[in-house]
């Protein structure tokens, strides 16, 4: 089903115009389509900005605890709102650190530093809800003798002196400690 639009004067599938309420009772299409609307609604915007910002403090004002209120009271909607807008979250996440992946790394450092205690017990939390798949990744990268076991084992002898960090150690020597883990257990079959 079609219907015109008063502002662009097309004919448009009725999806592509809003349902009002009329007196609180009533479901009513507007007579504008969602592109002209928005248009319209951008343009008034930025010609009554100061107006509209006035009218939001005046709201937010009368009405203090409204979204605290209402996301209490509302937690299945608040989920589901959550759960849909996690993956949009995500790609905008993304985006904002590929346009700057220093300045996304430096605000993950400060936000690490002002909250030590939540980070450390969300951690804690993460580590016990998946401490199977942990101990399964930590047992492949042992039976592997990955790269970064090695560098781990070879600096842990060095942890309490710090002479020798993981990032430090040069892959001959990686390669070397490797081989002689290979000969130590061949020895014990």
């Amino acid at each position: 089903m079609n219907k015109v639009c008063l502002a662009c004067k097309q004919e448009l599938p009725t999806d592509l115009f809003r349902v009002i309420m009329l007196k609180g009772v009533q479901k009513h299409q507007q007579a504008t389509c969602k592109p002209c609307m928005a248009a319209y609604q951008k343009a008034y915007y930025e010609a009554n900005k100061e107006r509209c910002k006035e009218l939001v403090r005046e709201w937010n004002k009368r009405n203090p605890n409204y979204h605290t209120n209402w996301q209490k009271a509302n937690p299945d909607k608040l989920k589901r709102h959550r759960e849909a807008a996690r993956p949009r979250a995500r790609e905008h996440m993304r985006e904002q650190y590929w346009k700057d992946p220093e300045a996304a790394r430096l605000r993950v450092r400060q936000y690490k530093a002002a909250n030590k205690e939540t980070v450390k017990a969300k951690k804690k939390e993460w580590n016990n809800a998946n401490r199977p798949h942990l101990r399964a990744y930590y047992n492949s990268k042992t039976e592997q003798l990955s790269d970064s076991y090695i560098r781990n084992k070879l600096a842990a002898n060095h942890k309490r002196e710090r002479t020798l960090r993981s990032e430090n150690i040069p892959q001959e020597l990686v390669e070397l400690k490797r081989f002689q883990i290979l000969l130590q257990r061949e020895l014990k079959k």
